[in-house]
C-alpha cells in the first residue's frame, strides 16, 4: 500500500498517478507507508469493550465489576528489591535512587506507598528519604499529567502524606520524650537541650519577677514589664520557624498562663494578662496551622 507525497491519499496499486491530485508515481512513493507507533496501554472493559478511565473499578457503560487489579508492574518491581534489601542504610539508597514513573496510574501508586511507609517509621533518615521521594513525585505529576481532576487527586494525596510526616514527627518527638525518661543517663543532656530551646521562656519570666521586685520597691518597672512580654511573645511567634516539637508548643502555652497568675501580684497586672493571652494565641495559631498540611515545598517542615 503507498500514499502520494503531495496530498497523503491512497494510490491504488499499479496507478502512475495520484488519482486525487495528479502527482506522478515514482518508485519512491510505491514504497512509501504510513507508519503507525502505538504507545502506552488502552485499558478496555472485559465485557463490554469501552475504553476505562484510570481507577477504575465498575464499568461507567456496563456495570461490570473489576476484581483481581493488580499494583503496577513498575512500582511491584520496586517493592520486590526493597523488600529483599537487608539494611537499613541499603534501603535508603534503593529508595533515593528510585526513578519516578512516568505514568499517573505509577506516580498514584508510589505516592501510596511512600506514604504508608511513613507512618510508623521510626528511623528519621529513612522516614526522610521517603519524604523525598514523595516530593519528586508530587513535582514529576505536575509535570507529567495534564488532566485537571488527576492532578486534584495528587494534589490531596499529597496533602495527606504531609500531614502524615507531620503527626510521625510528633509521634517521633513523643517517643523520644519517653525513652528519656525511662533512660536515666540520657535524660540529663536531653534536660538540658530543653532548657537551652526554651531559655527566652525563662528569660521572660526573670524580667516579669524583676520588674515585680521594682513595683514592690516603688520603683517603675513597667520596661522591665514590657521587655518580658515581648520576649514571650517572641518565643511563641518563632515555634514554626524553629520546627520547635510538641513539649516546646507545651512549655510555650504554659508562660502565657504564668504571666496572667503573676500580674495578679500587681496592683495593676494588666499588662502581664494581656500579654499572657497575646501568648496563647499566638501558640495556638501555631500549633493549629502546624497541623493543616501545606500545598507545598513543605515536606521538610
Amino acid at each position: 500500500m503507498s500514499y502520494c507525497t503531495n496530498c497523503g491519499k491512497q494510490i491504488p496499486e499499479g496507478t502512475k498517478f495520484c488519482p486525487n491530485c495528479g502527482t506522478p508515481v515514482t518508485s519512491h512513493h510505491n514504497n512509501a507507508s504510513h507508519k503507525v507507533v502505538e504507545e502506552g496501554t488502552v485499558h478496555k472493559c472485559p465485557h463490554c469493550g469501552d475504553v476505562i478511565s484510570s481507577f477504575t473499578s465498575v464499568c461507567p457503560s456496563c456495570g461490570y465489576e473489576f476484581r483481581d487489579v493488580n499494583i503496577s508492574s513498575t512500582v511491584q518491581s520496586f517493592v520486590n528489591v526493597l523488600s529483599n534489601t537487608p539494611t537499613t542504610e541499603q534501603k535508603i539508597v534503593v529508595i533515593r535512587n528510585y526513578p519516578i514513573p512516568n505514568t499517573k496510574e505509577d506516580i498514584f501508586e508510589f505516592m501510596l506507598l511512600a506514604s504508608s511507609n511513613i507512618s510508623g517509621s521510626s528511623d528519621g533518615l529513612l522516614r526522610d528519604a521517603w519524604t523525598a521521594k514523595i516530593e519528586q513525585a508530587y513535582q514529576k505529576a505536575h509535570l507529567a499529567i495534564k488532566d485537571h481532576k488527576d492532578l486534584e487527586q495528587i494534589d490531596e494525596l499529597y496533602a495527606q502524606s504531609l500531614d502524615r510526616i507531620k503527626k510521625e514527627k510528633r509521634l517521633q518527638s513523643a517517643r523520644i520524650v519517653g525513652e528519656s525518661l525511662k533512660s536515666p543517663e540520657g535524660l540529663f543532656p536531653k534536660m538540658v537541650m530543653l532548657v537551652a530551646r526554651n531559655f527566652a521562656i525563662i528569660a521572660g519570666i526573670v524580667l516579669y519577677r524583676m520588674a515585680i521586685n521594682s513595683y514592690n520597691n516603688h520603683d517603675n518597672g513597667s520596661m522591665l514589664e514590657l521587655f518580658g512580654g515581648v520576649v514571650l511573645i517572641a518565643n511563641a511567634a518563632t515555634l514554626p520557624k524553629r520546627n520547635a516539637p510538641l513539649i516546646d508548643y507545651i512549655l510555650a502555652a504554659l508562660s502565657g498562663y504564668i504571666s496572667i497568675t503573676m500580674s495578679h501580684l500587681l496592683d495593676n497586672g494588666s499588662m502581664l494578662e494581656l500579654f499572657g493571652g497575646i501568648v496563647f494565641i499566638v501558640v495556638a495559631v501555631n500549633f493549629f496551622k502546624s497541623l493543616i498540611p501545606s500545598k507545598k515545598n513543605d515536606a521538610t517542615d
